[in-house]
């Protein structure tokens, strides 16, 4: 328990705002210094003072004994009895003053305190500090003329010496609370200055967490904190920056979203059209001819008959081939981009030329393949709608670690800048996207008359199962497809 309550004791002084934590500092550094400083002050001060106080009493008892030397010696104690009482009724600190004769019998006494037996028979030469239930005495003892004439014992108590210590003690007390109020302010102005900037960061950091990243930290000094208001505003511009690029980013994925939606209803819709009104009205002609003809006309039916069913064919093979070409899954990406090129060329003013480089019996990942062929759909739909080109080529470079697309054309060019958000901008993102999910990239070079150049490199992993097996036929089946 005890360990249990130190610990939250520890955690709820942690816990403390910095300038109370400073505060706090301050007060124990000063309280600790006034402390020990206290100490040693009157430590040395009354070690002054009773230094200065025993001296003085030696002193005082030289001369007293110097004045007592002529009284002493013919046998006047009425003016040794004068002299002392004088001495005691001028000095207030006098605790006793007794004058012993030659043999040692008191001749004389004066002060406050009684002559005690023990008193009376001391005899030495000597300056000493005795204590007593009423305060401190400072004893000091002279012979007179050697202790020929007599003896002198003369105490003075420690009054002005307590008096001085006191008033010392008042003026170091006054003084250390004026020091002690003066540091806890300066301590105080410390704790503002520090705190004032990490209550400005802090703020500023809640800011950023609710989302305001226009939010930047005042930088008021070039210390640690300035310098980490500083980090903390690359920070911030750092965390904007790419909160508007990941905005930016969604704002394109939703569009895309929407146009590849919309793609796929268009699609379904121009399939269903040409279902009903090409393979739909074919079938149904088909029909009415078989119900309607006579016996006489069975060879001209079925000559009309094999026409009609070979434009279904090849309706229908059409139709496959815009929805997925079979070559891909077949014969690889090489064949079925050869293809889909020879197609265009067949009904397009753009003249277009394909090439391949590399090894073409190596089969690729069929994710790779089929994301690159999508990716060369879209770039030739670009050149065929938007460039205005001439001429456009088609080059697939076949590597052992990476595989490269490039496709080119002489068109007008444009502005990547200033390209909008319209279908162009859309087709462009929506190859990025594909290159992205195969792990590669899509760059493009472009300028306003200069054409269009798209490349797009994807890396490829070391060789799979899938990857490295060879196309069985491969010779043929290649020579065929092309």
């Amino acid at each position: 328990m005890k360990r249990g309550g130190l610990r939250r004791a520890g955690l709820a002084l942690l816990s403390l705002p910095v300038y109370l934590k400073i505060l706090g500092i301050g007060a124990l550094v000063a309280g600790l210094f006034g402390t020990v400083a206290g100490y040693r002050f009157h430590y040395s001060a009354a070690e002054n003072l009773y230094g200065s106080l025993r001296s003085h009493v030696r002193a005082v008892s030289a001369l007293l004994a110097e004045r007592l030397t002529r009284p002493l010696v013919v046998d006047d104690l009425t003016e040794v009895q004068r002299t002392i009482q004088e001495l005691a009724d001028r000095m207030p600190e006098v605790a006793y003053i007794l004058v012993k004769d030659a043999e040692g019998r008191v001749a004389a006494s004066a002060g406050p305190a009684p002559v005690t037996e023990e008193l009376a028979l001391r005899q030495e030469d000597s300056v000493r500090v005795l204590t007593y239930e009423d305060g401190v005495v400072v004893e000091a003892q002279e012979h007179v003329l050697e202790g020929k004439a007599g003896h002198l014992v003369l105490g003075m108590r420690d009054t002005h010496v307590l008096e001085a210590l006191a008033s010392m003690k008042r003026t170091f007390n006054w003084t250390l609370a004026a020091c002690i109020l003066l540091g806890q302010g300066l301590a105080l102005g410390l704790a503002w200055l520090v705190t004032r900037p990490i209550l400005h960061l802090m703020e500023t950091s809640d800011a950023l967490a609710r989302g305001d990243y226009r939010k930047r930290a005042r930088v008021f000094s070039r210390d640690e904190i300035g310098r980490l208001a500083e980090a903390f505003n690359r920070m911030a511009e750092s965390i904007q920056s790419y909160a508007q690029e990941v905005d930016e980013k969604e704002r394109v994925r939703r569009d895309l979203l929407d146009r590849i939606v919309g793609s796929q209803e268009e699609e379904r819709r121009r399939i269903a059209l040409e279902l009903h009104d090409n393979l739909g009205q074919s079938l149904s002609l088909i029909l009415m001819q078989v119900r309607s003809c006579r016996d006489s006309e069975l060879p001209e039916l079925q000559h009309r008959l094999e026409d009609l069913i070979g434009t279904l064919i090849s309706d229908v093979r059409r139709m496959a081939f815009a929805l997925r070409p079979s070559v891909l899954d077949d014969y690889g990406l090489d064949v079925a981009l050869r293809q889909y090129v020879d197609a265009i060329n067949a009904d397009s003013t753009v003249s277009f030329d394909f090439h391949v480089s590399g090894d073409c019996s190596r089969r690729l990942p069929r994710g790779v393949e089929l994301s690159l062929y999508r990716i060369a759909q879209e770039a030739l739909s670009n050149v065929l709608r938007h460039s205005g080109a001439s001429n456009a080529s088609v080059l697939l470079m076949l590597e052992e670690d990476r595989v490269t697309l490039l496709v080119e054309d002489d068109g007008r060019g444009f502005d990547l800048s200033q390209s909008g958000h319209g279908r162009q901008t859309l087709g462009i993102a929506g190859m990025r996207e594909r290159a992205a999910l195969s792990g590669g990239r899509l760059d493009l070079d472009t300028s306003p008359g200069h054409g269009t150049v798209v490349r797009v490199s994807v890396p490829l992993k070391a060789k799979s199962p899938e990857q490295g097996e060879r196309r069985e036929g491969s010779d043929d089946s290649t020579a065929s497809g092309r």
